[in-house]
């Protein structure tokens, strides 16, 4: 497949340019006010030029096309962008006569456009209605009303079920990934703030929670299944829907047009079979994403000097020292060490060494600042586990049926990791509360999430 012998060479130039969110703005005024007239994706170039003149007088920002030259007014500006686009293949011009002249949206512009809408304004994806209208579709199955267009519809919308699904899935990693990589404990709110909002929206929202609590998946499982083996399994059934195939001009050859047939339906039929499993490694990969949350939270409060401090330590009792005596091997293990190649893979023998147990020495007296540290340690290990964090609930809850996550004061990185734990942990086993997230966002401390109520089970 050729991409580019069907679109412009330099299409997507103007995503990747210094002025692509300019590019970007106007692709958009574009395509909403062709949207809103009756010329399918046609409007006056005038038209344009004026959307585009208005938003440049808002902006006013400069602009430096692909020939390197800077525009200063409205109308340059706009005049410079319409044509940078129709070089790019985004969109072209008709003359209409009597000196008018449109704009037109290309159709593979058209589905960029409306892809690029989608993930700027995060639109959800919907599980249980695509569920529910494939079991309507496959139940009201009836050779003598149009039973080849109602199993194409049923397998485009397990198609796009599926790529919901495993989009869904396969996304996670780059939040995983985002939290492994922060260093830095001053990021416990950003944490905080991408696991209860970004993270929840995006990913594990309403939908998803419906389509594995509160929907009936087993019942459309169990219709769907079960008619797909009726017509499966009827050689009369897949005869007149091959025949259909035939007839529509679609496929030509009959053995084709059965095999064809044969082929959808497995499909939708091996796909519900193994929704179940898809459901469970998205839980997998959640539960992953959760836990390297929990892992990183844990990590950032127990180590409270950071590498630049650590150094600049290090560097201070060396300077400080005197070089004549003072014991480098105290500070840095230096060893000798060599690169193995194609050239050097001989392994050289080593006697046996007997490891000697040293007996323990009770005279050291270990400093006073170190046992305070170890103590400091062993006492965030105890206070961040699971059972800990459900003692800290019940107290806040005390009398108390329920308590409000923006009413907690937020002072310290502790209070910062107890709230995140909260939340991670309200729906392990043996915990005697839970939690209802709201739609309100509220600025707690540094925190900005969406407010959730705790309740006692």
């Amino acid at each position: 497949m050729d991409l580019f012998s069907r679109i412009n060479q330099n299409f997507f130039s103007v995503l990747s340019c210094p002025n692509k969110q300019i590019y970007l703005d106007a692709l958009f005024i574009i395509y909403n006010n062709l949207d809103s007239v009756e010329d399918n994706f046609q409007g006056e170039r005038e038209l344009i030029i004026e959307r585009l003149e208005n938003y440049f007088i808002y902006k006013n920002e400069d602009l430096v096309d692909e020939e390197n030259i800077s525009h200063h007014t409205a109308r340059q500006k706009a005049s410079s962008v319409i044509r940078t686009l129709i070089n790019t293949g985004w969109v072209g011009e008709e003359e209409l006569g009597n000196y008018r002249t449109s704009i037109n949206l290309y159709d593979h512009s058209i589905i960029v456009l409306e892809a690029l809408e989608k993930i700027i304004n995060g639109n959800k994806l919907e599980y249980t209605s695509e569920i529910s209208a494939i079991s309507a579709l496959i139940n009201a199955y009836d050779e003598d009303d149009d039973p080849l267009g109602i199993l194409e519809q049923a397998y485009e919308k397990t198609i796009s079920l599926n790529r919901r699904l495993r989009s869904l899935k396969a996304n996670i990693y780059r939040y995983y990934y985002d939290i492994t990589r922060e260093k830095n404990a001053n990021i416990l709110p950003h944490i905080l703030e991408k696991l209860l909002i970004e993270y929840k929206n995006n990913f594990f929202d309403l939908a998803y929670f419906n389509l594995k609590t509160k929907d009936s998946l087993p019942k459309h499982k169990r219709i769907i299944l079960k008619r797909m083996y009726e017509i499966g399994g009827s050689d009369v059934r897949l005869d007149i829907l091959a025949k259909k195939v035939v007839d529509y001009g679609r496929i030509t050859d009959y053995d084709t047009a059965f095999n064809y047939i044969v082929k959808r339906i497995s499909t939708i039929r091996d796909s519900f079979e193994n929704l179940e499993n898809l459901m469970g490694a998205i839980d997998k990969k959640n539960e992953q994403y959760i836990g390297a949350a929990t892992n990183k939270i844990l990590f950032l409060t127990s180590n409270t000097n950071d590498v630049e401090g650590l150094f600049n330590k290090i560097f201070k009792i060396v300077v400080d020292s005197n070089e004549s005596v003072f014991n480098y091997n105290e500070l840095f293990n230096f060893t000798h060490s060599r690169n193995l190649d194609t050239e050097s893979l001989y392994t050289e023998r080593k006697d046996r060494v007997f490891a000697q147990i040293d007996e323990i020495d009770y005279s050291v007296t270990i400093p006073e600042y170190l046992m305070q540290e170890k103590t400091a340690n062993l006492f965030k290990s105890s206070i961040y586990g699971k059972h800990a964090i459900d003692r800290y609930v019940l107290l806040l809850l005390e009398d108390k049926t329920e308590v409000e996550s923006k009413n907690l004061i937020l002072e310290t990185i502790e209070d910062y990791t107890r709230l995140i734990l909260i939340f991670l942990y309200s729906r392990a086993n043996g915990i005697h509360y839970c939690i209802e997230v709201t739609e309100e966002v509220v600025n707690n401390g540094y925190a900005r999430y969406k407010n959730f109520i705790i309740r006692r089970k």
